[in-house]
């Protein structure tokens, strides 16, 4: 027997909805939603329905019924439920009443040939800001096209984009449901705090329920089948921290920790004589590894981080307003700059003729003492601190020791004569 093929016509759903933007008299928004559908007559549709005892005529199906939300400027609404709950619905009915006061995640226009950092924000320092609030934050991110990002990424410049469209209301279905959920937790965190400092309100819907914590939702709305629906307010306030920071340490850290995540450095994976390295760790994982260490004599961005002064009477105007000083006294500040400059470039100009002190070769002759046995590895004193150490020859604690070379941050050394 040859089966009819399923018919092409398609299925009629209606959907019927009361709105009102906003219930003066009850003081909330208030949504009726429901849709009704009816089958077309296929052989195949009427077994179903002689095998369940279905009928074939249009059914209506509620998901609101004189449903009542309270949305106040700041709040932060989260919806979450099972998927085909209703979730979307909701979003789409809010988004019909609000019209042009609302930004949807979805409904943005995204130029795809252009690097991201110049398609956000009103200025560079504001797109780096937008961009790094939802974990854009990287060098090379910031000059990758829309094209080129993940599904993630791509999901995140649209919430940075959301933001920048400057509306009042911001809507985001599926809300970090393709990030990684350490991602989710972060981005859901900025995100609240962004929407309250920025007086905007907030609804997402999502059908994870592990955001609560860093959203800390002023509204919460939990979507069951059918009518069955459940509403909590609370009072609007910001997350005290991201909940992933509950897992995070800092500990003194080692080279080896600094290999491990050298590759994600955007200049550089090497590094001068350390002074000191922290690692940051979360659920025994290393996750983030900071080095002090003495600084080139040439350093570009010396002169980039003060781009934004035209000269030192700027600087120096900029100063006294800073720390409320008499704006009369910035001749005389500025007479005693140029007579420091006057005897100290002279003296830097000298200095800098003779032996290097500081930095790798300036450890090199370096006098010191053993802080533990050196068998042949241990630990040393130089230079005030304390160093990584190794010696041909074993020493014991408390002898002096003279620095013959430096590998990275383990200094060679020897018995001082």
């Amino acid at each position: 027997m040859t089966a009819q093929p399923p018919s092409h016509e398609v299925i009629p759903v209606r959907a019927k909805r009361r709105t009102r933007r906003y219930d003066q008299e009850r003081g909330c928004y208030v949504y009726d939603i429901s849709f009704t559908t009816r089958a077309p007559i296929t052989d195949r549709t009427a077994e179903v329905a002689r095998a369940f005892g279905l009928g074939v005529d249009g059914r209506e199906h509620v998901l609101y019924r004189d449903f009542e939300l309270r949305l106040a400027e700041g709040d932060v609404a989260y919806v979450t439920g099972d998927s085909g709950s209703g979730k979307s619905a909701l979003l789409r009915a809010l988004k019909a009443d609000l019209g042009q006061e609302a930004a949807d995640i979805d409904d943005l226009e995204v130029d795809e040939e252009v690097p991201i950092v110049d398609t956000v924000g009103a200025s560079f320092s504001e797109a780096l800001s937008l961009l790094s609030r939802v974990g854009l934050n990287d060098a090379f991110l910031f000059l990758r096209k829309y094209a080129e990002l993940s599904d993630g990424q791509r999901y995140r410049y649209r919430i940075a984009q959301m933001v920048d469209e400057g509306k009042p209301f911001w809507l985001a279905d599926e809300f970090c449901s393709t990030l990684d959920r350490t991602t989710a937790r972060i981005v859901a965190y900025n995100m609240g705090r962004l929407a309250r400092r920025s007086g905007a309100t907030l609804v997402v819907a999502t059908t994870h329920t592990d955001l609560e914590g860093d959203l800390a939702p002023s509204v919460y709305v939990r979507k069951g089948w059918g009518e069955e629906i459940e509403v909590e307010y609370r009072s609007s306030v910001e997350a005290p921290h991201c909940t992933i920071a509950e897992g995070v340490s800092i500990r003194e850290g080692t080279r080896d920790d600094y290999r491990r995540l050298a590759y994600l450095h955007y200049r550089d994976s090497g590094f001068p004589v350390p002074r000191q390295i922290y690692a940051m760790e979360r659920q025994g994982e290393v996750i983030g590894v900071i080095v002090y260490s003495y600084p080139p004599v040439r350093v570009a961005g010396r002169r980039t981080a003060v781009g934004e002064f035209t000269g030192l009477l700027d600087l120096l105007g900029a100063l006294f307003r800073l720390f409320g000083l008499d704006q009369s006294a910035m001749m005389p500040a500025l007479a005693l700059i140029i007579v420091f400059f006057l005897i100290a470039v002279p003296v830097g100009l000298l200095a800098q003729s003779r032996k290097v002190r500081a930095g790798r070769e300036g450890m090199l002759g370096e006098v010191g003492r053993a802080v533990t046995d050196l068998d042949p590895d241990g630990r040393v004193f130089v230079h005030s601190e304390y160093w990584n150490a190794t010696a041909d020859e074993t020493i014991p604690a408390g002898t002096n020791i003279v620095v013959v070379s430096v590998d990275r941050m383990t200094l060679r050394v020897r018995r001082s004569s």
